[in-house]
């Protein structure tokens, strides 16, 4: 059995997720992993047929994660214009040279809502992919790229680089969901998650941008748009 909290794990974050997956595993009404897993190979960490608890994004669950998981909820980290459990992401761009239908996006990966996903109807040409979204706006600022679409809870975690500016927002989507391989998992981790939330140290929360955890209709993951293949 694992847990992985990875989609926000920042060196300055990790020690508020220790404390969040202490709290979920001291709510839950069974043994559960005493840490969390950590690993570069996240798709490895998703497909663990003992998964308990993993954060992804909307979009893989969807797509590579479909028929291996469970959703179970969805963090609400306080994205202003979101529904709770939602977020959207931000257009950054070099001070001075707002993109236009044609400029060359730098994403993350094809598979990442915000991203990606968010980039379609600007008409951004997907030119590069980096692998992170901070690689993204490195792309950007060193004229690799014109444009690249930020999580906007990501961007107020890392801040916008120097030289860059943000042009303007995505519409919501739903959030980041917590995942788990099992479906009988799903109904313990749902009960657990509101009482870690209330339990985690105020510190750690707001370290966290943590406001909630909801559990939205599945189907409004489903329904998003998706991307077609770079």
């Amino acid at each position: 059995m694992i847990a992985t909290l990875p989609m926000y794990d920042q060196p300055q974050l990790q020690a508020a997720n220790d404390a969040l997956w202490q709290a979920i595993r001291a709510a839950l009404p069974f043994e559960a992993p005493e840490a969390l897993t950590r690993g570069d190979d996240l798709m490895a960490l998703w497909t663990d047929p003992e998964l308990l608890l993993g954060h992804t994004c909307g979009l893989i669950m969807v797509r590579p994660l479909h028929a291996r998981v469970h959703y179970v909820a969805s963090p609400d980290f306080g994205i202003e214009g979101c529904p709770a459990g939602y977020y959207s992401s931000a257009l950054v761009h070099r001070t001075g040279e707002a993109p236009t239908e044609g400029a060359r996006l730098a994403y993350n990966e094809p598979n990442s809502q915000s991203g990606f996903g968010a980039a379609q109807g600007f008409g951004f040409v997907p030119t590069l992919e980096t692998g992170a979204h901070a690689l993204s706006l490195e792309a950007v600022a060193q004229g690799q790229a014109d444009v690249a679409l930020i999580d906007r809870h990501t961007l107020r975690i890392v801040g916008v680089p120097e030289g860059l500016s943000v042009g303007g927002k995505t519409p919501p989507t739903p959030g980041t969901p917590f995942v788990t391989a099992r479906e009988e998992w799903v109904a313990p981790l749902r009960a657990a998650l509101p009482l870690a939330f209330e339990a985690l140290e105020e510190t750690h929360r707001n370290a966290l941008g943590l406001t909630g955890v909801y559990v939205l209709d599945v189907a409004d993951y489903h329904a998003v748009p998706q991307p077609p293949t770079p």
